[in-house]
């Protein structure tokens, strides 16, 4: 099977936003889910929501009303989001 370089550009790509991140939303006690663990796996499917509404929207207007974010930064988000909310999924399942 072939294997596609760009795909595992992208996976560190997301990976380095993932770490950059993780200060924001460590707070003290540094755990890098904290924010999401709150709410569980669950609050996780809401921030998916939030970036799949943004998606829908910029797909009918090819827009977006935060010029700070790209929609590719929205798209490493939904990614990024997703791989966070399993591991909530799979801690909570445990």
């Amino acid at each position: 099977m072939a294997h596609n370089p760009r795909f595992s550009q992208i996976l560190k790509e997301l990976e380095e936003i993932h770490n950059r991140k993780n200060d924001d939303y460590a707070g003290q006690n540094k755990d890098p889910l904290a924010n999401l663990r709150e709410f569980g796996w669950k609050g996780g499917v809401v921030r998916i929501s939030d970036k799949y509404f943004r998606l829908k929207n910029f797909t009918k207007s090819e827009k977006l009303s935060i010029k700070d974010e790209t929609i590719i930064d929205t798209l490493n988000d939904l990614a990024n989001y997703a791989i966070l909310t399993r591991i909530l999924y799979e801690d909570e399942k445990k």
